[in-house]
């Protein structure tokens, strides 16, 4: 019973420590030491870390529902992160964020989740990384002398409606995501795009100038492009900056882009059919056969664009169902290795309290012994009377 007691109070103890040591862990600042198109590499700082071991803490990637309840996109490539906690009892301890692959998007956000034996806590952390940062063309163009004033004039005017002035931390994606007007993302970088063609190097939506002020476009310009064909020129220049080489803008793409600039150089193309307007049959059935070889052509374009934005679609559904069962098996093992670490501070709990066990358990047992080897020493070396039988009285007579 003794035994039974100091092991119920030792768990309780256990417990009791355990139990103040559930929120003493906690996520801190994170610290970007890699560069864009490169493996990343990061640290995040580990605070109230205290007696935990590196076995203790069991770092990952959120699962899709908590993901869902944050309000944070889950990306497919988000499944190559890896996270190892580096402990320094004596120092800083952080936990190490680290992917096999280059990363190629501009803006990383995730989900982090800590798990330990007796806690659980999420945050989520995003990684800004600018391409014009780590761009040659753009470091020999921020050198330039002659931007310079410019920059400087076009500050005041970024408080302007309809404008907005570019920082080093800016991307188009997030600009457009803001200045959004009934288009999509993709849209609406296009319009910005077209509404400002010399805040672009290269003529790439991923190399935006620093200190430029946009025009923003509006409903209309916005959603001048349709959206497959968005879709398929965002995808276009995105390859071609991934690869480094300077992008070319097809014919069809370019006149949706000049569309949207309201130049007149539209208004000219449009005049010079009228001037060579003849009463020509020949002329006219073959113009009118040029004009249906390219609706024809421009058929087969939004056709194969479509068939291209399924097939992502469908990709991106199989690579969100590999996901989760990815997760689903990580959080397996996890729960596993939690229960290991249980039923090793059970046995350790066990082993100390078999330890202290009490000295007089041998004496009980010697005594066992010599009560089994001699029957009739059993009343004395027990210590008790023996019992006597009395007669049962006996029974009056019924009147």
């Amino acid at each position: 019973m003794v035994q039974v007691r100091k092991l119920v109070l030792a768990i309780a103890a256990a417990s009791a420590l355990s139990s103040g040591m559930a929120h003493a862990l906690g996520l801190g600042e994170l610290t970007l030491k890699s560069t864009l198109d490169q493996p990343l590499v990061a640290e995040i700082e580990l605070l109230d870390v205290k007696e935990l071991t590196a076995a203790e803490v069991v770092p990952s990637l959120a699962s899709p529902e908590d993901f869902a309840k944050a309000g944070v996109d889950r990306q497919a490539f988000l499944n190559d992160l890896s996270f190892t906690p580096v402990l320094n009892p004596s120092g800083k301890s952080v936990l190490r964020v680290t992917s096999s692959k280059p990363l190629s998007e501009p803006m990383v956000k995730f989900l982090v989740q800590v798990m330990w034996p007796n806690g659980r806590l999420l945050r989520d952390y995003s990684v800004l990384l600018d391409p014009s940062k780590f761009s040659p063309q753009t470091a020999e163009a921020a050198a330039q002398p002659a931007p310079t004033p410019a920059v400087t004039a076009a500050v005041p005017g970024a408080t302007e409606p309809g404008q907005y002035t570019t920082t080093p931390r800016d991307t188009l994606w997030e600009i457009a995501a803001k200045a959004r007007n009934g288009g999509s993302v993709q849209q609406t970088m296009l319009a910005i795009q077209a509404l400002n063609p010399d805040a672009f190097i290269g003529g790439n939506i991923n190399r935006l100038k620093t200190g430029q002020v946009l025009r923003l476009p509006d409903q209309a310009q916005s959603t001048n492009l349709p959206q497959h064909k968005a879709i398929a020129e965002v995808a276009a220049q995105n390859t071609a900056w991934r690869q480094g080489r300077r992008y070319v803008p097809k014919t069809g793409a370019g006149q949706q882009q000049l569309d949207a600039t309201n130049r007149p150089r539209g208004d000219g193309t449009a005049v010079q059919p009228a001037r060579d307007n003849l009463s020509l049959v020949s002329a006219e059935s073959g113009k009118a056969g040029g004009k249906g070889a390219a609706g024809d052509a421009k058929a087969l374009n939004n056709k194969l664009a479509m068939t291209q934005e399924n097939l992502d679609t469908t990709r991106r559904d199989n690579e969100e169902l590999k996901s989760r069962m990815t997760d689903l098996q990580s959080q397996l093992d996890k729960l596993q290795r939690l229960i290991e670490l249980k039923n090793n501070q059970l046995a350790r709990l066990q082993a100390e309290g078999a330890a202290d066990a009490p000295a007089g358990a041998p004496a009980t047992a010697a005594i066992s012994a010599e009560l089994a080897a001699d029957p009739a020493a059993a009343p004395a070396a027990s210590g008790c009377r023996p019992h006597l039988r009395l007669p049962p009285r006996p029974r009056r007579p019924q009147p």
